[in-house]
């Protein structure tokens, strides 16, 4: 029997209008920047999901290009950076790159060492 055999959905996505807009958005408050930095970074990521960013590391990106493996899946996945998530990454890195290892998203830091640690934080964020 197969678990998901032709299942339809309605599509969720929204224009690329809404995208600019997003992007455009005039914000001040570092939370907000935050959660439209991730959406839109997922979104120039074919998808990537909230976990793997917020596990993403310094060392998974070389010269504009992007290897990771997804933790759900364990699937390796590499692909070129679009200009625009190089844009944002550029944004956190004079704030979080202090080794490769550094977390490039400031939701994780040095104090999330433990499993433990790092599911907690996660499951606040």
């Amino acid at each position: 029997m197969q678990k998901y055999a032709n299942i339809k959905t309605d599509k969720r996505a929204i224009s690329k209008d809404e995208i600019e807009r997003i992007v455009c958005l005039k914000l001040k408050d570092e939370n907000l920047i935050l959660a439209r930095n991730l959406f839109l970074f997922s979104f120039y990521c074919r998808g990537m999901n909230f976990t793997d960013m917020a596990n993403l590391k310094w060392k998974d990106i070389n010269q504009h290009k992007i290897t990771y493996n997804r933790q759900k899946t364990k699937e390796l996945f590499k692909f070129e950076l679009l200009p625009p998530a190089i844009k944002i990454l550029n944004y956190y890195k004079p704030e979080t790159f202090t080794t490769k290892e550094s977390f490039v998203f400031p939701i994780f830091n040095e104090s999330h060492s433990t499993p433990q640690a790092l599911f907690n934080r996660k499951a606040k964020f």
